[in-house]
């Protein structure tokens, strides 16, 4: 994002008006209200309304993830629950790849 590289370069002003336009055509943007939150700490200016509505994303976002609608669709690791790409997760050290010690020979 530019207005990350500005606060980067210590263009805050720059970088606050270019968060401001991102906030502007999409307000839900959680990378850009923490870039306005940061910004707006550094240079003393009110901030509040830009963290509550973060702070409201942020329990969304978990809230998704824990109920399995993230961005995958419900992804559940290992342990023989569907993963994230679609397939089936296995259990640490129960796969079909590894070194079979019986036989001397790698097994893909």
């Amino acid at each position: 994002m530019i207005a990350s590289c500005y606060t980067r370069m210590n263009l805050f002003n720059d970088s606050l008006k270019v968060y401001e336009e991102i906030h502007d055509e999409n307000p839900d943007n959680i990378d850009c209200l923490r870039g306005l939150v940061q910004i707006r700490k550094e240079l003393g200016m009110p901030y509040q309304q830009f963290s509550e509505k973060l702070m409201v994303l942020d329990r969304e976002e978990e809230a998704k993830r824990m109920m399995g609608g993230g961005q995958y669709g419900g992804a559940q690791g290992y342990g023989g629950q569907q993963d994230q790409y679609g397939g089936q997760g296995q259990q640490y050290g129960q796969g079909q790849l590894g070194y079979d010690n019986q036989q001397n020979n790698f097994q893909p």
